[in-house]
């Protein structure tokens, strides 16, 4: 059987809390001391690697994760190991959900650069030619305009989502409504591109950008 880290594009583990787990190779010297764990040769089959997965949840005590190996348009493996509910006792396998936070915002970032590659857009087009439509402040729109780019980079100089914005809570809220919630969050700081800042309000206004181009829901 092919090794499959020579087939697998990502692996991601989603568990209540969000891991992402990866190996490197070391880069020590022929001098230096190498452990045994990293002498340990990599899985070279499903079985293995289910097996080592399974040992790492228990000794990190993860309930229970969620599974995708993938090679290009191809499902290697799709499932879940540990438990879904431990008081119930139900096993974790590919039809468990798992809250899976940030790492939508990956997606996000495939989707745009994907319309990019497509010629559906450009990562220097600004917010204003996309979503004119979408509230927010930028006193430099002159000279430094926010661009999409931006909002990949999170360098558009907005705050974090504001509490109450987080309070709303509205699973049905579209993501125009969302953003003209409480517009005050979008407001840029300082020139967009300048800094680095952790706003959650900047990849849902590039998902908004994705719906425009696809007319469908992100």
């Amino acid at each position: 059987m092919k090794k499959l880290s020579s087939l697998i594009l990502g692996l991601t583990l989603l568990c209540f809390s969000s891991i992402i787990l990866f190996g490197q190779e070391s880069a020590e010297s022929a001098d230096s001391e190498i452990s045994d764990e990293s002498e340990e040769s990599e899985p070279d089959t499903l079985e293995k690697l289910v097996a080592d997965l399974e040992e790492i949840l228990e000794k990190e005590g993860v309930p229970g994760t969620g599974i995708a190996i993938v090679s290009k348009d191809e499902d290697i493996w799709v499932g879940g190991l540990g438990m879904a509910d431990i008081e119930a006792q139900r096993k974790a396998d590919e039809h468990t959900l798992f809250r899976i936070c940030s790492i939508t915002k990956m997606f996000v970032s495939l989707s745009v650069l994907k319309l990019q590659e497509e010629g559906a857009l450009d990562l220097q087009d600004t917010l204003l030619e996309h979503a004119p439509e979408i509230p927010f402040k930028n006193r430099w729109r002159d000279t430094d305009p926010i661009k999409l780019v931006h909002l990949l980079e999170h360098t558009t100089g907005f705050d974090d989502m504001h509490f109450n914005e987080y309070a709303l809570g509205d699973p049905t809220i579209s993501l125009k409504d969302a953003y003209e919630f409480n517009p005050r969050a979008r407001n840029s700081r300082w020139k967009p591109g300048t800094f680095a800042t952790y706003s959650n309000g900047n990849p849902p206004l590039a998902a908004y950008v994705v719906e425009k181009l696809k007319g469908d829901v992100f």
